[in-house]
């Protein structure tokens, strides 16, 4: 066995204050789609109540929490976000962040083919 290469993911530092997760959590617990309902379950898989952990006993004007974001977990936001109106600001940071991880990705595959 010999290694053939390194793979890397992307993941997005994006701070949050405790009312955008509320508002993330209510969002995905009124979904239709059953994943964007278990990410707010607790557990592994329902990222957003880690999110919402960042803020337990602390005051929440006073404390912003930085959660590293997946591109799954961006695709997954986007989804949670796009079936309720009021949710239109969200979807759009979202979408713009799922895009400059793709330019991200686009940058790293080209360096990768232009190796050498």
């Amino acid at each position: 066995m010999k290694r053939t290469n390194f793979t890397y993911k992307i993941f997005t530092e994006v701070e949050f204050d405790e009312a955008t997760v509320d508002r993330l959590i209510r969002y995905s617990k009124s979904h239709y789609d059953f994943k964007c309902k278990h990410a707010s379950k607790p557990g592994p898989e329902g990222f957003l109540n880690g999110m919402k952990n960042q803020f337990q006993g602390i005051e929440p004007k006073l404390f912003k929490g930085t959660y590293s974001l997946s591109i799954e977990n961006l695709n997954l936001l986007c989804k949670i976000c796009e079936n309720d109106s009021s949710a239109n600001d969200l979807f759009n940071v979202f979408y713009t962040l799922l895009s400059e991880a793709d330019i991200q990705i686009n940058r790293t595959r080209w360096a990768e083919l232009n190796r050498n």
